[in-house]
């Protein structure tokens, strides 16, 4: 029995540790061979890589384009960036080609295109490209969403309890002194405070709200940590509340627990 499995970017793991993570440790797992076997198709297809490059760069015979050892590669949480030198006289230069992990995507084809069109490329008026808009990391949210990042103090969301949470705050309180000293430096067309919005949204509670909706499979610790009072409802009124979430809730409750009960029943195979 194994004592640890590796994980993709992060130090191995146990069984006892691994048990009590909120994400699902075989997906983790399971990304080494995947990124493995990316690795070896790239790498096979390296003089198609180089004949791209070429093309697009539109470089002379004489030019040399190599694609650099996979020991080099950037590897991003979406992509694989692979290098590509090029040397055309006496310069040299580096040029990354990108590669989707198809294991890592979601969605067709047209929305991952959409967000790189013309439309969104900024120029100016010689047409040097000043700003690129990636769709992808675009969205409209209420102001109250707006926080401190809570990845400051070197936890993941639901460890910001205990001694924990006063070592967040105390860091939170500077964090938030810096912003409402520059927000009084800059003009401010709006006339929304964001200070004064994140200070009621930490005051009231809510910034734990919207924790729960952006990192669902925390929900359950930030509940219990942060928004349930310290007595709780009876199980009988938990249970008569429950009806109202939605029809047959009892058979969804049963169907999770069946799936959580599978998940640790498969996690347990891969250490043994």
């Amino acid at each position: 029995m194994p004592d640890r499995l590796p994980l993709l970017g992060r130090p191995p793991i146990t069984y006892s540790s691994a048990i009590r993570k909120n994400y699902n440790v075989l997906r983790e797992v399971d990304y080494i061979p995947a990124i493995k076997n990316q690795y070896t198709n790239i790498w096979a297809q390296r003089r198609s890589i180089e004949a791209l490059v070429r093309h697009h760069l539109r470089l002379r015979n004489e030019d040399a384009c190599a694609v650099l050892d996979p020991q080099v590669w950037i590897q991003g949480a979406f992509n694989v960036c692979v290098l590509v030198e090029v040397t055309s006289g006496d310069l040299t230069t580096k040029f990354v080609f990108r590669c989707p992990k198809p294991y890592r995507l979601f969605g067709i084809v047209d929305e991952k295109l959409s967000s790189e069109v013309g439309a969104n490329i900024f120029v100016d008026e010689d047409w040097n490209v000043k700003c690129l808009i990636d769709l992808e990391w675009i969205c409209a949210l209420p102001v109250e969403m707006l926080d401190v990042p809570y990845w400051l103090t070197g936890c993941s969301i639901e460890e910001i309890c205990g001694e924990e949470y006063n070592t967040y705050d105390k860091v939170r309180q500077e964090f938030m002194d810096v912003l409402e000293k520059e927000e009084h430096k800059s003009m401010i067309e709006h006339g929304i405070s964001i200070s004064r919005t994140m200070e009621e949204m930490w005051d009231s509670k809510g910034v734990w709200f919207w924790h729960c909706l952006t990192s669902v499979d925390a929900m359950n610790f930030l509940l219990e940590d942060h928004l349930c009072p310290p007595r709780c409802l009876s199980s009988e009124v938990e249970r008569a509340v429950s009806e109202f979430w939605c029809d047959d809730a009892g058979d969804v409750v049963k169907r999770k627990l069946a799936d959580k009960a599978k998940y640790e029943e498969l996690l347990k195979s891969r250490f043994a």
